[in-house]
C-alpha cells in the first residue's frame, strides 16, 4: 500500500469512528429528541 492510500485510509476511519461513537452517544442518551424538534402532524385529527 502507497504511503499516499495508508494515509488516505487512517484519515477517514479518523474521522469516521469519532462521528459513529458520537452519533451514538447522542441517540443513547436521548441527548437530540427528534419528536420534540421535528414538526409533525397528528394522524388522528
Amino acid at each position: 500500500m502507497k504511503p499516499v492510500s495508508k494515509g488516505a485510509l487512517v484519515g477517514a476511519v479518523g474521522v469516521l469512528v469519532p462521528l459513529g461513537i458520537i452519533g451514538l452517544v447522542v441517540v443513547l442518551t436521548g441527548a437530540y429528541n427528534v419528536a420534540a424538534t421535528d414538526r409533525h402532524n397528528p394522524v388522528v385529527a
